[in-house]
Protein backbone atom coordinates (compact mmCIF):
# COMPACT_ATOMS: atom_id res chain seq x y z
CA UNK A 1 0.00 0.00 0.00
CA UNK A 2 1.34 3.43 -0.95
CA UNK A 3 2.41 5.63 1.94
CA UNK A 4 0.57 8.92 2.22
CA UNK A 5 2.39 11.93 3.72
CA UNK A 6 0.86 13.07 6.99
CA UNK A 7 2.55 16.43 7.41
CA UNK A 8 3.44 19.32 5.11
CA UNK A 9 5.71 22.36 5.31
CA UNK A 10 3.62 24.71 3.18
CA UNK A 11 5.71 27.91 3.07
CA UNK A 12 6.44 30.70 2.88
CA UNK A 13 9.51 31.48 0.72
CA UNK A 14 12.58 32.89 2.46
CA UNK A 15 11.19 32.05 5.90
CA UNK A 16 13.50 29.19 6.93
CA UNK A 17 11.66 26.27 5.34
CA UNK A 18 14.78 24.74 3.82
CA UNK A 19 16.62 24.84 7.13
CA UNK A 20 13.73 23.19 8.98
CA UNK A 21 13.44 20.58 6.22
CA UNK A 22 17.14 19.72 6.53
CA UNK A 23 16.95 19.56 10.32
CA UNK A 24 13.98 17.19 10.24
CA UNK A 25 15.16 14.82 7.50
CA UNK A 26 17.76 12.90 9.58
CA UNK A 27 15.32 12.27 12.46
CA UNK A 28 14.92 8.48 12.80
CA UNK A 29 11.14 8.71 13.09
CA UNK A 30 10.59 11.21 10.27
CA UNK A 31 10.76 10.57 6.54
CA UNK A 32 11.09 13.39 4.04
CA UNK A 33 12.23 12.77 0.45
CA UNK A 34 15.62 14.02 -0.68
CA UNK A 35 13.94 16.20 -3.33
CA UNK A 36 12.25 19.19 -1.73
CA UNK A 37 9.53 21.21 -3.46
CA UNK A 38 7.37 18.76 -5.50
CA UNK A 39 4.51 21.31 -5.38
CA UNK A 40 2.13 18.55 -6.44
CA UNK A 41 -0.96 20.21 -4.96
CA UNK A 42 -0.28 23.73 -6.33
CA UNK A 43 -2.13 23.08 -9.58
CA UNK A 44 -3.03 26.75 -10.05
CA UNK A 45 0.57 27.98 -10.04
CA UNK A 46 2.23 27.04 -13.31
CA UNK A 47 5.10 26.04 -13.49
CA UNK A 48 5.34 24.95 -9.85
CA UNK A 49 3.90 21.41 -9.91
CA UNK A 50 7.10 19.48 -10.58
CA UNK A 51 5.41 16.17 -9.86
CA UNK A 52 2.20 16.02 -11.85
CA UNK A 53 0.63 12.60 -11.19
CA UNK A 54 -0.47 10.97 -7.95
CA UNK A 55 1.53 7.86 -8.81
CA UNK A 56 4.76 9.82 -9.19
CA UNK A 57 3.97 11.82 -6.07
CA UNK A 58 3.48 8.77 -3.88
CA UNK A 59 6.71 7.31 -5.21
CA UNK A 60 8.54 10.09 -3.36
CA UNK A 61 7.63 8.37 -0.09
CA UNK A 62 8.08 4.73 -1.06
CA UNK A 63 11.32 4.37 0.92
CA UNK A 64 9.64 5.24 4.22
CA UNK A 65 9.31 2.43 6.75
CA UNK A 66 7.20 1.55 9.78
CA UNK A 67 9.67 3.33 12.03
CA UNK A 68 8.75 6.64 10.42
CA UNK A 69 5.94 8.02 12.55
CA UNK A 70 5.72 11.08 10.34
CA UNK A 71 6.08 11.23 6.56
CA UNK A 72 6.17 14.67 5.03
CA UNK A 73 7.23 17.05 2.31
CA UNK A 74 7.87 20.74 1.90
CA UNK A 75 6.70 22.99 -0.93
CA UNK A 76 6.89 26.69 -0.16
CA UNK A 77 4.25 27.83 -2.65
CA UNK A 78 1.46 25.73 -1.11
CA UNK A 79 0.61 28.61 1.20
CA UNK A 80 0.37 31.04 -1.70
CA UNK A 81 -1.64 28.67 -3.89
CA UNK A 82 -5.43 28.94 -3.67
CA UNK A 83 -5.72 25.29 -4.75
CA UNK A 84 -3.05 23.55 -2.67
CA UNK A 85 -4.43 23.74 0.88
CA UNK A 86 -7.94 22.55 -0.07
CA UNK A 87 -6.42 19.74 -2.12
CA UNK A 88 -4.15 18.69 0.76
CA UNK A 89 -7.17 18.61 3.06
CA UNK A 90 -9.06 16.44 0.60
CA UNK A 91 -5.99 14.19 0.27
CA UNK A 92 -5.42 13.85 4.03
CA UNK A 93 -7.72 15.81 6.39
CA UNK A 94 -5.74 14.59 9.41
CA UNK A 95 -2.44 16.00 8.16
CA UNK A 96 -0.32 18.34 10.27
CA UNK A 97 0.59 21.62 8.59
CA UNK A 98 3.64 23.78 9.29
CA UNK A 99 3.72 27.34 7.94
CA UNK A 100 6.73 29.59 8.42
CA UNK A 101 6.07 33.32 8.27
CA UNK A 102 8.05 36.55 8.20
CA UNK A 103 7.59 40.28 7.90
CA UNK A 104 6.24 40.40 4.32
CA UNK A 105 8.43 43.38 3.36
CA UNK A 106 11.58 41.56 4.45
CA UNK A 107 10.39 38.37 2.81
CA UNK A 108 9.70 39.76 -0.66
CA UNK A 109 12.91 41.82 -0.60
CA UNK A 110 14.89 38.67 0.22
CA UNK A 111 12.95 36.72 -2.40
CA UNK A 112 13.83 39.35 -5.02
CA UNK A 113 17.52 39.04 -4.13
CA UNK A 114 17.35 35.27 -4.42
CA UNK A 115 15.70 35.10 -7.83
CA UNK A 116 18.03 37.85 -9.04
CA UNK A 117 20.92 35.59 -7.99
CA UNK A 118 19.30 32.65 -9.80
CA UNK A 119 18.93 34.62 -13.02
CA UNK A 120 15.11 34.55 -12.96
CA UNK A 121 14.83 38.29 -12.27
CA UNK A 122 16.83 40.76 -14.39
CA UNK A 123 15.88 44.00 -12.59
CA UNK A 124 18.37 44.56 -9.78
CA UNK A 125 16.51 47.49 -8.23
CA UNK A 126 13.72 46.14 -6.04
CA UNK A 127 11.63 49.30 -6.28
CA UNK A 128 11.67 49.14 -10.06
CA UNK A 129 10.84 45.42 -10.02
CA UNK A 130 7.91 46.16 -7.70
CA UNK A 131 6.55 48.84 -10.04
CA UNK A 132 6.81 46.45 -12.98
CA UNK A 133 4.39 43.94 -11.47
CA UNK A 134 1.25 45.14 -13.24
CA UNK A 135 2.90 45.21 -16.68
CA UNK A 136 4.52 41.85 -16.07
CA UNK A 137 1.18 40.33 -15.11
CA UNK A 138 0.13 41.18 -18.67
CA UNK A 139 3.24 39.54 -20.13
CA UNK A 140 5.18 42.79 -20.65
CA UNK A 141 8.77 43.60 -19.59
CA UNK A 142 9.35 40.06 -18.34
CA UNK A 143 12.89 38.79 -17.75
CA UNK A 144 14.11 36.73 -20.72
CA UNK A 145 13.21 33.06 -20.50
CA UNK A 146 11.17 33.33 -17.29
CA UNK A 147 8.92 30.30 -16.83
CA UNK A 148 5.91 32.29 -15.58
CA UNK A 149 4.93 35.87 -14.66
CA UNK A 150 3.85 34.44 -11.29
CA UNK A 151 7.50 34.26 -10.27
CA UNK A 152 7.81 38.07 -10.18
CA UNK A 153 4.45 38.99 -8.63
CA UNK A 154 5.92 40.17 -5.33
CA UNK A 155 2.73 41.58 -3.80
CA UNK A 156 0.92 38.29 -4.31
CA UNK A 157 3.79 36.35 -2.76
CA UNK A 158 3.77 38.65 0.25
CA UNK A 159 0.07 38.38 1.17
CA UNK A 160 0.87 36.20 4.17
CA UNK A 161 -2.06 37.31 6.34
CA UNK A 162 -4.58 36.41 3.64
CA UNK A 163 -2.80 33.12 2.92
CA UNK A 164 -2.68 32.17 6.60
CA UNK A 165 -6.37 32.97 7.06
CA UNK A 166 -7.18 30.65 4.17
CA UNK A 167 -5.09 27.89 5.76
CA UNK A 168 -6.83 28.27 9.12
CA UNK A 169 -10.25 28.31 7.47
CA UNK A 170 -9.59 24.84 6.06
CA UNK A 171 -7.44 23.04 8.63
CA UNK A 172 -8.31 23.10 12.35
CA UNK A 173 -5.87 25.27 14.33
CA UNK A 174 -4.87 22.19 16.35
CA UNK A 175 -3.37 20.74 13.15
CA UNK A 176 -1.46 23.89 12.21
CA UNK A 177 1.89 25.11 13.53
CA UNK A 178 2.79 28.71 12.68
CA UNK A 179 6.46 29.63 13.06
CA UNK A 180 7.89 33.14 12.87
CA UNK A 181 11.17 33.39 11.00
CA UNK A 182 12.72 35.66 13.63
CA UNK A 183 11.95 33.13 16.38
CA UNK A 184 13.41 30.29 14.32
CA UNK A 185 16.54 32.26 13.43
CA UNK A 186 17.21 33.33 17.02
CA UNK A 187 16.30 30.06 18.78
CA UNK A 188 16.37 27.14 16.31
CA UNK A 189 16.85 24.52 19.03
CA UNK A 190 13.72 25.64 20.90
CA UNK A 191 11.62 25.88 17.73
CA UNK A 192 12.87 22.49 16.56
CA UNK A 193 11.76 20.93 19.86
CA UNK A 194 8.35 22.59 19.48
CA UNK A 195 8.00 21.17 15.97
CA UNK A 196 8.80 17.65 17.18
CA UNK A 197 6.22 18.02 19.95
CA UNK A 198 3.68 19.24 17.39
CA UNK A 199 4.45 16.25 15.15
CA UNK A 200 4.22 13.93 18.15
CA UNK A 201 7.62 12.32 17.65
CA UNK A 202 10.31 11.89 20.33
CA UNK A 203 13.26 14.24 20.42
CA UNK A 204 16.35 12.83 18.71
CA UNK A 205 18.83 14.80 20.79
CA UNK A 206 19.88 17.17 18.00
CA UNK A 207 21.83 20.12 19.37
CA UNK A 208 23.57 21.42 16.23
CA UNK A 209 21.66 23.73 13.91
CA UNK A 210 24.04 24.96 11.22
CA UNK A 211 22.98 27.83 9.02
CA UNK A 212 21.42 26.61 5.79
CA UNK A 213 21.94 28.83 2.75
CA UNK A 214 18.55 28.66 1.04
CA UNK A 215 19.83 30.45 -2.02
CA UNK A 216 21.92 27.36 -2.80
CA UNK A 217 19.76 24.57 -1.41
CA UNK A 218 16.19 25.32 -2.50
CA UNK A 219 16.57 25.01 -6.25
CA UNK A 220 13.79 23.63 -8.41
CA UNK A 221 14.43 21.47 -11.48
CA UNK A 222 13.14 24.10 -13.91
CA UNK A 223 15.32 26.91 -12.49
CA UNK A 224 18.67 27.81 -14.10
CA UNK A 225 21.57 26.10 -12.33
CA UNK A 226 24.42 28.03 -13.91
CA UNK A 227 24.10 30.67 -11.20
CA UNK A 228 25.17 28.27 -8.40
Amino acid sequence: MAVKPNFFIVGAPKCGTTALYEYLRPHPHIFMPAEKEPHFFATDLNPYPIVKTLEKYLQLFQESTQQHLRVGEGSVQYLRSSAAIPRIYEFNPDAKIIAMLRNPVDMVYSYHSEILDWGIEDESDFGTAWRLQERRSRGLDLPPGIASPLLVQYADIGRLAEQTQRLLSIFPPSQVKLILYDDFASAPQRVYAEVLEFLEVPHDGRTEFPRINENRRARLPWLPRSQG
